[in-house]
């Protein structure tokens, strides 16, 4: 059993979690083998995330300490808590993913920003496309107008080139 001191300790890094991430999940691990509940850590750590196991008794508090008292109700039963930094949307699809998979799974809500959310918005964040996706997509949409001026540009140019060079061979054959 651990101390007060350790379980001091414990609600300091949950309540760290839940202010400092601005996306957190939890989810239910009921019968969930250890092989795979390892697997789902290392692919949310690939994504950018994290997930713990939290005691609830230790966890209800450490949210009441932050000053989310709604959040308590996603603490029945074992609860996991996904953790999303940088990228929200990789470590919500990973979770999400595995939640489709394996029905022994399951999300049952989170905080986004502050705010209680419901697995079906866990559902939509993890349909979302990727952080990198997302910047492919802005660099593209900023590049593909500008790259459509420079091909327009360099037609009237060369067009111009054309014109001069038609002219200067008319002014040449004038003088002949």
């Amino acid at each position: 059993m651990a101390s007060r001191a350790e379980k001091r300790e414990r609600v300091e890094e949950i309540k760290a979690v839940v202010t400092g991430a601005p996306l957190w999940m939890v989810s239910d691990y009921r019968g969930l083998p250890v092989a795979d509940l390892q697997a789902l850590r290392r692919r949310i750590k690939e994504s950018g995330g994290n997930i713990r196991i939290a005691k609830n008794s230790l966890a209800r508090r450490a949210v009441d300490d932050a000053g989310l008292e709604d959040a308590k109700v996603l603490f029945d039963g074992p609860s996991a808590i996904t953790e999303c930094y940088d990228d929200l949307v990789g470590p919500a699809r990973a979770l999400w993913e595995d939640y489709e998979r394996d029905d022994r799974w399951a999300v049952r809500g989170g905080v986004l920003g502050g705010e209680l959310i419901s697995t079906e918005q866990v559902q939509r964040i993890a349909s979302l496309p990727g952080r990198d996706q997302l910047l492919a997509q802005a660099v593209w949409g900023i590049e593909s107008p500008i790259s459509g001026l420079v091909h327009s540009l360099e037609g009237i140019l060369s067009g111009f080139v054309y014109a001069l060079q038609g002219r200067i061979g008319q002014l040449e054959e004038s003088d002949v």
